[in-house]
Protein backbone atom coordinates (compact mmCIF):
# COMPACT_ATOMS: atom_id res chain seq x y z
CA UNK A 1 0.00 0.00 0.00
CA UNK A 2 1.53 2.93 -1.24
CA UNK A 3 1.46 6.04 1.40
CA UNK A 4 3.76 8.02 -0.38
CA UNK A 5 6.45 8.38 -3.52
CA UNK A 6 8.52 5.22 -3.03
CA UNK A 7 11.08 6.06 -6.09
CA UNK A 8 12.09 9.36 -4.19
CA UNK A 9 13.76 7.17 -1.70
CA UNK A 10 14.89 4.01 -3.94
CA UNK A 11 17.13 7.35 -6.04
CA UNK A 12 18.44 8.85 -2.77
CA UNK A 13 20.89 7.37 -0.56
CA UNK A 14 21.39 4.59 0.54
CA UNK A 15 19.49 2.96 -1.70
CA UNK A 16 20.58 4.67 -4.83
CA UNK A 17 23.62 2.62 -5.52
CA UNK A 18 21.59 -0.56 -4.85
CA UNK A 19 21.09 -3.17 -7.60
CA UNK A 20 18.74 -5.38 -5.54
CA UNK A 21 16.67 -4.60 -2.71
CA UNK A 22 13.97 -7.28 -1.20
CA UNK A 23 11.62 -6.81 1.97
CA UNK A 24 12.90 -9.28 4.74
CA UNK A 25 10.57 -10.65 6.64
CA UNK A 26 10.32 -9.63 10.09
CA UNK A 27 9.27 -12.94 11.77
CA UNK A 28 11.77 -15.32 10.07
CA UNK A 29 14.61 -12.97 9.35
CA UNK A 30 14.86 -14.41 5.55
CA UNK A 31 13.97 -12.12 2.34
CA UNK A 32 9.89 -12.09 1.84
CA UNK A 33 9.76 -12.24 -2.09
CA UNK A 34 6.64 -9.88 -2.20
CA UNK A 35 8.28 -6.85 -2.76
CA UNK A 36 11.19 -7.16 -5.12
CA UNK A 37 13.22 -4.10 -7.04
CA UNK A 38 15.72 -3.78 -9.25
CA UNK A 39 18.00 -1.14 -10.26
CA UNK A 40 20.85 -0.33 -12.32
CA UNK A 41 21.72 -3.83 -12.74
CA UNK A 42 24.07 -5.52 -15.66
CA UNK A 43 21.87 -8.02 -17.39
CA UNK A 44 24.63 -10.58 -16.35
CA UNK A 45 24.96 -9.61 -13.05
CA UNK A 46 24.63 -11.27 -9.85
CA UNK A 47 20.91 -9.12 -9.09
CA UNK A 48 19.37 -10.16 -12.80
CA UNK A 49 21.01 -14.17 -11.90
CA UNK A 50 19.02 -14.29 -8.21
CA UNK A 51 15.89 -13.49 -9.79
CA UNK A 52 16.63 -16.25 -12.96
CA UNK A 53 17.70 -18.91 -10.47
CA UNK A 54 14.75 -18.70 -8.56
CA UNK A 55 12.74 -20.14 -11.62
CA UNK A 56 15.61 -21.73 -12.75
CA UNK A 57 16.14 -24.01 -9.69
CA UNK A 58 12.71 -24.50 -9.29
CA UNK A 59 12.05 -25.77 -12.40
CA UNK A 60 14.80 -28.22 -12.93
CA UNK A 61 14.50 -29.96 -9.42
CA UNK A 62 10.58 -30.57 -10.50
CA UNK A 63 12.11 -32.06 -13.73
CA UNK A 64 14.25 -34.48 -11.80
CA UNK A 65 11.60 -35.54 -9.68
CA UNK A 66 13.27 -39.58 -9.33
CA UNK A 67 16.77 -38.17 -9.06
CA UNK A 68 16.59 -35.81 -6.53
CA UNK A 69 14.06 -38.39 -4.65
CA UNK A 70 16.39 -41.60 -4.72
CA UNK A 71 19.29 -39.34 -3.20
CA UNK A 72 16.93 -37.81 -0.52
CA UNK A 73 16.53 -34.62 -1.91
CA UNK A 74 13.23 -32.15 -1.88
CA UNK A 75 12.10 -31.44 -5.52
CA UNK A 76 10.35 -28.81 -4.57
CA UNK A 77 10.49 -25.54 -2.11
CA UNK A 78 8.74 -22.94 -1.35
CA UNK A 79 9.75 -19.62 -3.57
CA UNK A 80 10.53 -17.38 -0.47
CA UNK A 81 12.84 -19.80 1.03
CA UNK A 82 14.67 -20.88 -2.91
CA UNK A 83 15.31 -17.20 -3.05
CA UNK A 84 16.31 -16.85 0.13
CA UNK A 85 18.72 -19.79 -0.71
CA UNK A 86 20.04 -18.68 -3.76
CA UNK A 87 20.46 -14.78 -2.07
CA UNK A 88 23.03 -16.49 0.28
CA UNK A 89 24.35 -17.89 -2.06
CA UNK A 90 25.20 -15.02 -4.04
CA UNK A 91 26.75 -13.43 -0.79
CA UNK A 92 29.08 -16.58 -0.04
CA UNK A 93 29.75 -17.13 -3.66
CA UNK A 94 28.47 -21.15 -3.50
CA UNK A 95 25.18 -22.69 -4.69
CA UNK A 96 23.54 -23.62 -1.72
CA UNK A 97 19.86 -24.87 -0.86
CA UNK A 98 20.17 -24.67 3.10
CA UNK A 99 16.68 -23.97 3.88
CA UNK A 100 14.92 -25.68 0.89
CA UNK A 101 16.78 -29.09 2.09
CA UNK A 102 16.91 -28.31 5.94
CA UNK A 103 13.46 -29.98 5.94
CA UNK A 104 14.26 -33.29 8.30
CA UNK A 105 13.20 -32.82 11.80
CA UNK A 106 15.50 -35.56 13.23
CA UNK A 107 17.56 -33.76 15.77
CA UNK A 108 20.89 -35.53 14.36
CA UNK A 109 19.98 -34.48 10.71
CA UNK A 110 19.25 -30.82 11.77
CA UNK A 111 22.73 -30.65 13.58
CA UNK A 112 24.82 -32.05 10.84
CA UNK A 113 23.12 -29.75 8.33
CA UNK A 114 23.38 -26.58 9.85
CA UNK A 115 26.67 -27.59 11.62
CA UNK A 116 28.13 -27.92 8.01
CA UNK A 117 26.88 -24.31 7.09
CA UNK A 118 27.46 -22.69 10.47
CA UNK A 119 31.34 -23.85 9.69
CA UNK A 120 31.43 -22.64 6.52
CA UNK A 121 30.07 -19.25 7.82
CA UNK A 122 32.77 -19.47 10.53
CA UNK A 123 30.13 -19.37 13.60
CA UNK A 124 29.50 -21.73 16.69
CA UNK A 125 26.81 -20.46 17.98
CA UNK A 126 23.64 -22.44 18.50
CA UNK A 127 20.41 -22.33 16.41
CA UNK A 128 20.55 -22.33 12.52
CA UNK A 129 21.65 -19.78 10.13
CA UNK A 130 19.85 -16.26 10.22
CA UNK A 131 20.18 -13.78 7.18
CA UNK A 132 21.84 -11.63 10.10
CA UNK A 133 24.86 -14.06 9.70
CA UNK A 134 26.08 -13.34 6.35
CA UNK A 135 24.14 -9.73 5.64
CA UNK A 136 25.76 -6.74 7.36
CA UNK A 137 23.67 -4.46 9.75
CA UNK A 138 23.38 -0.97 9.01
CA UNK A 139 21.92 1.80 10.76
CA UNK A 140 20.67 4.73 8.25
CA UNK A 141 18.77 7.97 8.69
CA UNK A 142 14.83 7.99 8.83
CA UNK A 143 14.05 10.04 5.88
CA UNK A 144 13.48 13.84 6.60
CA UNK A 145 10.43 13.97 4.09
CA UNK A 146 8.70 11.11 6.09
CA UNK A 147 9.39 12.02 9.81
CA UNK A 148 9.51 15.54 9.80
CA UNK A 149 5.52 15.98 9.62
CA UNK A 150 4.40 12.75 10.94
CA UNK A 151 2.59 13.41 14.10
CA UNK A 152 4.32 11.78 17.00
CA UNK A 153 6.99 9.66 15.65
CA UNK A 154 10.60 9.60 17.04
CA UNK A 155 12.19 7.80 15.35
CA UNK A 156 15.71 9.18 13.78
CA UNK A 157 17.24 5.73 12.32
CA UNK A 158 16.26 2.95 10.22
CA UNK A 159 17.80 -0.56 10.19
CA UNK A 160 19.23 -1.93 7.06
CA UNK A 161 20.82 -5.54 5.88
CA UNK A 162 23.27 -5.03 3.23
CA UNK A 163 25.94 -7.00 1.61
CA UNK A 164 27.96 -7.50 -1.67
CA UNK A 165 26.69 -10.21 -4.11
CA UNK A 166 28.31 -12.16 -6.80
CA UNK A 167 27.97 -14.80 -9.51
CA UNK A 168 28.05 -18.32 -7.31
CA UNK A 169 30.33 -21.30 -8.67
CA UNK A 170 30.36 -24.56 -7.67
CA UNK A 171 34.61 -24.72 -8.51
CA UNK A 172 34.13 -28.29 -9.45
CA UNK A 173 32.56 -29.50 -6.45
CA UNK A 174 29.23 -30.03 -4.62
CA UNK A 175 30.42 -31.01 -0.83
CA UNK A 176 28.22 -33.74 0.36
CA UNK A 177 28.08 -32.48 3.53
CA UNK A 178 25.89 -29.02 1.90
CA UNK A 179 23.64 -31.93 0.51
CA UNK A 180 25.68 -32.72 -2.43
CA UNK A 181 24.54 -31.85 -5.92
CA UNK A 182 21.93 -29.21 -6.61
CA UNK A 183 20.78 -30.59 -9.52
CA UNK A 184 20.27 -33.80 -12.08
CA UNK A 185 23.43 -34.26 -14.50
CA UNK A 186 21.00 -33.39 -17.83
CA UNK A 187 18.74 -30.19 -17.47
CA UNK A 188 15.15 -31.38 -18.25
CA UNK A 189 13.12 -29.45 -21.66
CA UNK A 190 11.73 -26.77 -19.56
CA UNK A 191 14.54 -25.48 -17.67
CA UNK A 192 16.37 -25.80 -20.94
CA UNK A 193 13.34 -23.75 -22.67
CA UNK A 194 13.77 -21.40 -19.83
CA UNK A 195 17.57 -20.42 -20.10
CA UNK A 196 16.85 -20.47 -24.10
CA UNK A 197 14.21 -17.70 -23.58
CA UNK A 198 16.46 -15.42 -21.50
CA UNK A 199 18.94 -15.88 -24.17
CA UNK A 200 17.36 -14.82 -26.74
CA UNK A 201 16.39 -11.28 -25.32
CA UNK A 202 20.01 -10.96 -27.16
CA UNK A 203 21.94 -9.73 -23.84
CA UNK A 204 25.27 -10.82 -22.26
CA UNK A 205 24.44 -13.63 -19.39
CA UNK A 206 26.62 -14.36 -16.65
CA UNK A 207 28.86 -16.68 -16.89
CA UNK A 208 27.92 -20.61 -16.22
CA UNK A 209 28.05 -21.19 -12.01
CA UNK A 210 28.27 -24.78 -12.37
CA UNK A 211 31.91 -24.46 -15.10
CA UNK A 212 34.82 -24.41 -12.45
CA UNK A 213 36.61 -22.02 -15.16
CA UNK A 214 34.59 -19.49 -14.89
CA UNK A 215 35.00 -19.30 -10.76
CA UNK A 216 37.37 -16.58 -11.26
CA UNK A 217 34.95 -14.44 -13.31
CA UNK A 218 32.18 -15.19 -11.44
CA UNK A 219 33.66 -13.96 -7.95
CA UNK A 220 34.50 -10.61 -9.71
CA UNK A 221 30.77 -10.07 -11.00
CA UNK A 222 29.71 -8.05 -8.04
CA UNK A 223 26.43 -6.11 -7.42
CA UNK A 224 25.38 -4.85 -4.24
CA UNK A 225 22.15 -6.03 -2.22
CA UNK A 226 19.81 -4.51 0.70
CA UNK A 227 17.01 -5.62 2.96
CA UNK A 228 14.60 -2.65 2.08
CA UNK A 229 14.67 -0.34 5.43
CA UNK A 230 11.27 -0.22 7.53
CA UNK A 231 10.02 3.16 6.02
CA UNK A 232 9.87 1.16 2.38
CA UNK A 233 7.81 -1.89 3.64
CA UNK A 234 7.13 -2.04 6.99
CA UNK A 235 4.98 -5.21 8.01
CA UNK A 236 1.57 -5.24 9.75
CA UNK A 237 3.14 -7.01 12.52
CA UNK A 238 5.47 -4.27 13.13
CA UNK A 239 3.46 -1.13 12.95
CA UNK A 240 0.00 -1.74 11.48
CA UNK A 241 -1.71 -0.74 14.59
CA UNK A 242 -0.36 2.71 15.11
CA UNK A 243 -2.44 4.80 12.92
CA UNK A 244 0.24 5.99 10.88
CA UNK A 245 -1.30 3.97 7.81
CA UNK A 246 -4.44 5.72 7.46
CA UNK A 247 -4.40 8.94 6.19
CA UNK A 248 -7.63 10.03 8.40
CA UNK A 249 -5.46 9.88 11.52
CA UNK A 250 -1.57 10.75 9.91
CA UNK A 251 -2.77 14.43 7.99
CA UNK A 252 -4.40 15.94 11.47
CA UNK A 253 -6.98 18.77 11.41
CA UNK A 254 -4.99 20.64 8.89
CA UNK A 255 -4.14 18.28 6.41
CA UNK A 256 -0.75 18.46 6.52
CA UNK A 257 0.77 15.49 8.43
CA UNK A 258 2.19 12.15 6.61
CA UNK A 259 3.52 8.94 7.44
CA UNK A 260 6.51 8.06 8.25
CA UNK A 261 6.10 5.12 5.94
CA UNK A 262 6.18 5.23 2.06
CA UNK A 263 4.89 1.35 1.56
CA UNK A 264 3.48 -0.83 3.55
CA UNK A 265 3.07 -4.30 3.08
CA UNK A 266 0.26 -6.82 4.99
CA UNK A 267 2.25 -9.43 6.10
CA UNK A 268 2.13 -10.97 9.42
CA UNK A 269 -1.58 -9.99 9.58
CA UNK A 270 -3.70 -11.34 12.31
CA UNK A 271 -6.94 -13.07 10.90
CA UNK A 272 -6.78 -14.38 7.23
CA UNK A 273 -5.36 -13.62 3.97
CA UNK A 274 -8.69 -11.62 3.02
CA UNK A 275 -7.85 -9.13 5.98
CA UNK A 276 -5.22 -7.76 3.37
CA UNK A 277 -8.12 -6.49 1.95
CA UNK A 278 -9.29 -5.41 5.24
CA UNK A 279 -6.84 -2.97 6.05
CA UNK A 280 -7.26 -1.95 2.87
CA UNK A 281 -10.60 -0.97 3.42
CA UNK A 282 -10.23 0.56 7.13
CA UNK A 283 -6.96 2.87 5.63
CA UNK A 284 -9.45 4.16 3.35
CA UNK A 285 -7.24 2.57 0.19
CA UNK A 286 -9.89 0.11 -0.98
CA UNK A 287 -11.15 1.36 -4.33
CA UNK A 288 -15.26 1.09 -3.77
CA UNK A 289 -16.23 2.40 -7.03
CA UNK A 290 -14.17 -0.31 -9.06
CA UNK A 291 -15.74 -2.59 -6.93
CA UNK A 292 -18.91 -1.77 -7.94
CA UNK A 293 -18.47 -2.08 -11.35
CA UNK A 294 -16.96 -5.83 -11.27
CA UNK A 295 -19.99 -6.57 -9.28
CA UNK A 296 -23.08 -4.73 -10.84
CA UNK A 297 -25.53 -5.98 -8.61
CA UNK A 298 -23.82 -4.77 -5.25
CA UNK A 299 -22.25 -8.01 -4.44
CA UNK A 300 -18.74 -6.28 -2.52
CA UNK A 301 -19.30 -7.81 0.85
CA UNK A 302 -17.45 -10.60 1.99
CA UNK A 303 -20.82 -11.41 3.25
CA UNK A 304 -22.18 -11.34 -0.19
CA UNK A 305 -23.68 -14.37 -2.01
CA UNK A 306 -25.02 -15.24 -5.65
CA UNK A 307 -28.99 -15.44 -4.34
CA UNK A 308 -28.28 -12.10 -1.79
CA UNK A 309 -25.61 -9.76 -3.23
CA UNK A 310 -26.32 -7.25 -1.04
CA UNK A 311 -27.12 -8.98 2.57
CA UNK A 312 -29.60 -8.42 5.27
CA UNK A 313 -27.83 -7.37 8.20
CA UNK A 314 -28.57 -6.94 12.14
CA UNK A 315 -26.28 -4.25 13.65
CA UNK A 316 -25.97 -2.21 17.04
CA UNK A 317 -27.20 1.47 16.63
CA UNK A 318 -24.28 3.84 16.75
CA UNK A 319 -24.74 4.91 20.23
CA UNK A 320 -24.29 1.25 21.45
CA UNK A 321 -21.48 0.30 19.19
CA UNK A 322 -19.81 3.71 20.47
CA UNK A 323 -20.47 3.47 24.32
CA UNK A 324 -17.70 3.62 27.10
CA UNK A 325 -17.84 -0.49 27.10
CA UNK A 326 -16.53 -1.00 30.98
CA UNK A 327 -14.47 -3.35 29.64
CA UNK A 328 -13.50 -6.34 27.22
CA UNK A 329 -15.42 -8.66 28.39
CA UNK A 330 -18.67 -6.59 28.45
CA UNK A 331 -17.97 -5.45 24.89
CA UNK A 332 -16.64 -9.56 23.64
CA UNK A 333 -20.02 -10.74 25.24
CA UNK A 334 -22.29 -8.09 23.63
CA UNK A 335 -20.79 -8.71 20.43
CA UNK A 336 -21.25 -12.38 20.86
CA UNK A 337 -24.81 -12.00 21.50
CA UNK A 338 -25.81 -10.14 18.38
CA UNK A 339 -23.98 -12.88 16.25
CA UNK A 340 -25.92 -15.18 17.85
CA UNK A 341 -29.04 -13.04 17.22
CA UNK A 342 -28.14 -12.42 13.49
CA UNK A 343 -27.64 -16.12 13.14
CA UNK A 344 -31.21 -17.18 14.17
CA UNK A 345 -33.11 -14.25 11.68
CA UNK A 346 -30.68 -15.22 8.83
CA UNK A 347 -29.25 -11.91 8.67
CA UNK A 348 -25.30 -11.51 8.14
CA UNK A 349 -24.35 -9.85 11.85
CA UNK A 350 -22.37 -6.32 12.02
CA UNK A 351 -19.27 -6.91 14.11
CA UNK A 352 -19.67 -3.83 16.30
CA UNK A 353 -15.74 -2.08 17.13
CA UNK A 354 -14.82 -0.22 20.17
CA UNK A 355 -13.38 3.29 20.08
CA UNK A 356 -9.72 3.12 20.31
CA UNK A 357 -10.04 5.11 23.21
CA UNK A 358 -11.93 3.18 25.21
CA UNK A 359 -10.40 2.73 28.63
CA UNK A 360 -8.90 -0.78 28.44
CA UNK A 361 -7.80 -0.06 25.02
CA UNK A 362 -5.39 3.02 26.11
CA UNK A 363 -7.55 5.29 26.71
CA UNK A 364 -6.59 9.14 26.27
CA UNK A 365 -3.58 8.49 24.72
CA UNK A 366 -5.01 6.75 21.63
CA UNK A 367 -6.50 10.66 20.68
CA UNK A 368 -2.98 10.70 19.03
CA UNK A 369 -0.95 9.17 17.09
CA UNK A 370 0.89 6.48 17.75
CA UNK A 371 -2.16 4.49 18.75
CA UNK A 372 -0.61 2.50 21.57
CA UNK A 373 -2.44 -0.88 22.33
CA UNK A 374 -2.40 -2.96 24.99
CA UNK A 375 -0.28 -5.96 24.46
CA UNK A 376 -3.30 -8.65 24.74
CA UNK A 377 -4.66 -6.40 21.97
CA UNK A 378 -2.13 -5.32 19.80
CA UNK A 379 -1.62 -7.99 17.37
CA UNK A 380 -5.55 -9.01 17.36
CA UNK A 381 -6.70 -5.47 16.30
CA UNK A 382 -7.41 -3.60 13.04
CA UNK A 383 -8.22 0.40 13.82
CA UNK A 384 -10.39 1.95 11.50
CA UNK A 385 -11.13 5.80 10.65
CA UNK A 386 -13.83 6.51 8.03
CA UNK A 387 -11.93 9.31 5.71
CA UNK A 388 -12.49 12.86 6.62
CA UNK A 389 -13.42 12.07 10.49
CA UNK A 390 -9.78 11.38 11.81
CA UNK A 391 -10.24 10.77 15.90
CA UNK A 392 -13.62 11.83 16.66
CA UNK A 393 -13.80 8.22 14.89
CA UNK A 394 -11.21 5.97 15.61
CA UNK A 395 -12.64 2.69 15.95
CA UNK A 396 -11.19 -0.68 16.45
CA UNK A 397 -11.72 -3.93 14.91
CA UNK A 398 -11.11 -6.68 17.62
CA UNK A 399 -10.37 -10.48 18.43
CA UNK A 400 -11.87 -13.92 17.29
CA UNK A 401 -14.25 -12.05 14.44
CA UNK A 402 -11.38 -11.16 12.27
CA UNK A 403 -11.29 -14.52 10.97
CA UNK A 404 -12.18 -15.26 7.66
CA UNK A 405 -14.99 -17.56 8.93
CA UNK A 406 -16.84 -15.69 10.65
CA UNK A 407 -17.58 -13.27 7.92
CA UNK A 408 -18.34 -15.62 5.13
CA UNK A 409 -21.36 -16.65 4.18
CA UNK A 410 -22.21 -20.46 4.26
CA UNK A 411 -25.63 -22.45 4.32
CA UNK A 412 -25.84 -22.44 7.58
CA UNK A 413 -24.53 -19.32 8.30
CA UNK A 414 -25.23 -15.62 7.14
CA UNK A 415 -21.86 -14.29 7.65
CA UNK A 416 -20.54 -10.86 9.00
CA UNK A 417 -19.68 -7.78 7.76
CA UNK A 418 -16.70 -5.17 9.13
CA UNK A 419 -17.36 -1.69 10.47
CA UNK A 420 -15.89 0.13 7.26
CA UNK A 421 -18.23 -2.32 4.79
CA UNK A 422 -21.10 -1.16 6.82
CA UNK A 423 -19.98 2.86 6.62
CA UNK A 424 -19.84 1.62 2.84
CA UNK A 425 -23.54 0.03 2.77
CA UNK A 426 -25.21 2.46 4.56
CA UNK A 427 -23.45 5.05 1.82
CA UNK A 428 -24.82 2.82 -0.83
CA UNK A 429 -28.22 2.39 0.09
CA UNK A 430 -29.16 5.80 1.12
CA UNK A 431 -30.69 7.04 -2.18
CA UNK A 432 -32.54 3.41 -2.32
CA UNK A 433 -34.41 3.70 0.43
CA UNK A 434 -37.66 1.47 -1.69
CA UNK A 435 -35.23 -1.38 -2.37
CA UNK A 436 -33.02 -1.05 0.95
CA UNK A 437 -35.12 0.21 3.93
CA UNK A 438 -33.75 0.39 7.24
CA UNK A 439 -35.72 -0.56 10.17
CA UNK A 440 -34.94 0.00 14.32
CA UNK A 441 -36.43 -2.53 16.88
CA UNK A 442 -38.18 -1.22 19.38
CA UNK A 443 -36.10 -0.30 22.75
CA UNK A 444 -38.55 -1.45 25.03
CA UNK A 445 -38.86 -5.00 23.69
CA UNK A 446 -35.39 -5.46 24.77
CA UNK A 447 -35.56 -4.14 28.55
CA UNK A 448 -35.37 -7.51 29.05
CA UNK A 449 -33.95 -10.92 28.81
CA UNK A 450 -34.76 -13.33 25.80
CA UNK A 451 -34.52 -16.77 25.07
CA UNK A 452 -33.22 -16.26 21.62
CA UNK A 453 -35.38 -18.16 19.46
CA UNK A 454 -38.13 -16.34 21.02
CA UNK A 455 -36.51 -13.01 20.55
CA UNK A 456 -35.70 -14.30 16.85
CA UNK A 457 -39.17 -15.32 15.78
CA UNK A 458 -40.60 -12.18 17.71
CA UNK A 459 -38.56 -9.77 15.29
CA UNK A 460 -38.75 -11.48 12.18
CA UNK A 461 -42.65 -11.27 12.30
CA UNK A 462 -42.80 -7.71 13.18
CA UNK A 463 -39.67 -7.01 10.31
CA UNK A 464 -40.97 -8.58 7.11
CA UNK A 465 -39.61 -11.94 7.91
CA UNK A 466 -36.40 -14.20 7.81
CA UNK A 467 -33.26 -12.54 6.46
CA UNK A 468 -31.79 -13.80 3.07
CA UNK A 469 -29.22 -16.04 5.02
CA UNK A 470 -32.54 -18.54 5.46
CA UNK A 471 -33.32 -18.55 2.33
CA UNK A 472 -29.94 -20.21 1.05
CA UNK A 473 -30.47 -22.38 -2.11
CA UNK A 474 -28.31 -25.10 -0.06
CA UNK A 475 -30.60 -25.08 2.51
CA UNK A 476 -33.35 -27.28 0.83
CA UNK A 477 -30.13 -29.79 -0.56
CA UNK A 478 -28.96 -30.46 2.76
CA UNK A 479 -31.95 -30.19 5.05
CA UNK A 480 -34.99 -30.83 2.52
CA UNK A 481 -37.56 -28.34 1.13
CA UNK A 482 -39.51 -28.10 4.75
CA UNK A 483 -36.31 -26.58 6.04
CA UNK A 484 -36.92 -22.88 4.12
CA UNK A 485 -39.26 -21.27 5.42
CA UNK A 486 -42.16 -18.76 3.98
CA UNK A 487 -41.39 -15.88 2.56
CA UNK A 488 -44.24 -13.15 4.68
CA UNK A 489 -46.37 -11.39 1.72
CA UNK A 490 -46.94 -8.57 4.06
CA UNK A 491 -44.59 -6.12 5.40
CA UNK A 492 -41.61 -4.66 3.69
CA UNK A 493 -37.83 -6.36 5.06
CA UNK A 494 -35.90 -4.10 6.09
CA UNK A 495 -32.58 -4.43 4.57
CA UNK A 496 -30.19 -2.96 7.98
CA UNK A 497 -32.33 -3.89 11.37
CA UNK A 498 -30.82 -1.86 13.99
CA UNK A 499 -30.44 -3.03 17.79
CA UNK A 500 -30.92 -0.05 19.81
CA UNK A 501 -29.87 -1.48 23.21
CA UNK A 502 -27.25 -4.56 24.46
CA UNK A 503 -28.86 -7.41 24.12
CA UNK A 504 -29.63 -9.71 26.88
CA UNK A 505 -29.85 -13.59 26.12
CA UNK A 506 -30.10 -16.72 28.25
CA UNK A 507 -27.65 -18.91 27.04
CA UNK A 508 -29.73 -21.58 25.49
CA UNK A 509 -28.91 -22.55 22.24
CA UNK A 510 -31.15 -21.77 18.98
CA UNK A 511 -32.06 -24.06 16.00
CA UNK A 512 -29.76 -21.99 13.75
CA UNK A 513 -26.83 -21.81 16.14
CA UNK A 514 -26.87 -25.46 16.07
CA UNK A 515 -26.91 -25.83 13.00
CA UNK A 516 -23.37 -23.50 12.85
CA UNK A 517 -22.31 -25.90 15.24
CA UNK A 518 -23.41 -28.95 13.68
CA UNK A 519 -22.09 -27.93 10.84
CA UNK A 520 -18.91 -25.41 10.80
CA UNK A 521 -16.61 -28.36 10.90
CA UNK A 522 -17.57 -28.70 7.14
CA UNK A 523 -15.43 -25.53 6.48
CA UNK A 524 -13.14 -26.07 9.32
CA UNK A 525 -9.67 -26.34 7.36
CA UNK A 526 -10.60 -23.00 5.32
CA UNK A 527 -12.97 -20.92 7.20
CA UNK A 528 -13.63 -21.83 10.79
CA UNK A 529 -14.96 -19.19 13.12
CA UNK A 530 -14.08 -20.32 16.94
CA UNK A 531 -14.74 -17.11 18.89
CA UNK A 532 -18.64 -17.22 18.58
CA UNK A 533 -18.29 -20.44 20.47
CA UNK A 534 -16.46 -19.22 22.80
CA UNK A 535 -13.37 -21.14 22.11
CA UNK A 536 -9.65 -20.24 21.71
CA UNK A 537 -9.10 -18.58 18.42
CA UNK A 538 -5.08 -17.90 18.63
Amino acid sequence: MFLSDIYSHLKAPPLRDMALMALKDPAIGWLNSAVIYVQNARPDGPAIYVLNEVIDRLERWAEAREYMLARGRKDFCWEQMAMSDILMSAVIGRPIAYGCWNWDRNVTYRDAWEGAHKRYFGYNDTGGIGSWHFLKETKVPWPKSLAEHAPGFRRTEGITHQQVIQIPNTQGVWPEEFGGPLYAPVRGNKSRAWMQLVKSDGMPIWADPEDPAQATANAANRELFTYLPEWIGIAYGQDGTSGYWNPALYRGANGTGTSPYALAHFYRLFGAPMNKLTVKMVNNMWNWELSHLLHPRGGVFFASTEHAPVPDVLVYAPDVENREWASHAEWDAATKALARLAMETGRAVVYPAPRCNVTWLGGERNNQLPLELPMQHKYQCIPYSPAGKGFSDSRCMLGGYLMQGCIAARWYFAGGMFAPEFDHLMAYIRDKAAEHPVATVAADQLARSWDLEELAKALMAQHGGPGAGLFHPKIAEKLGAAAVPAALATAQKPRVLIVPSVLQLTDKVGPREQLYRDHEREDFNIMSCPWIQNKPFV
